[in-house]
């Protein structure tokens, strides 16, 4: 919860994260009609790459469900910030949840689950 927190956080508040972004962005995208946006987006990736750090310090694996979700924030917020369009990063959630849908659909399809082991 502490990533989607502070991507929220950053997008009604960019002010506040810019020190921070500033190195890694262009000027003009942080002062931008999508600054907040764009500054949520990286706040986002870094948030992500943290909480994947500090679960397989704590646990010692990375989890399939963070996992899939850290590699879309990462693929879509790049592709994001790379070509300066906000659209990819407002896709990630819906093709987040059909991949997840897809998954369920294709293990009730095959009359079987997903072992539970995968969504620890």
């Amino acid at each position: 919860m502490g990533s989607l927190i502070l991507f929220f956080l950053a997008n009604a508040r960019p002010k506040l994260f810019a020190p921070a972004v500033a190195p890694l962005l262009p000027a003009r995208l942080l002062s931008g009609p999508n600054g907040g946006l764009f500054t949520a987006t990286s706040v986002l990736m870094a948030a992500v790459a943290a909480a994947l750090g500090v679960s397989l310090l704590v646990t010692r694996k990375l989890p399939a469900v963070p996992l899939a979700t850290a590699f879309l924030v990462f693929v879509f917020g790049a592709l994001t910030l790379y070509l300066q369009d906000t659209s990819f990063i407002k896709m990630k959630p819906t093709v987040l949840y059909a991949a997840f849908g897809g998954v369920v659909l294709g293990g009730l399809g095959a009359k079987r689950s997903p072992p539970a082991h995968h969504f620890r």
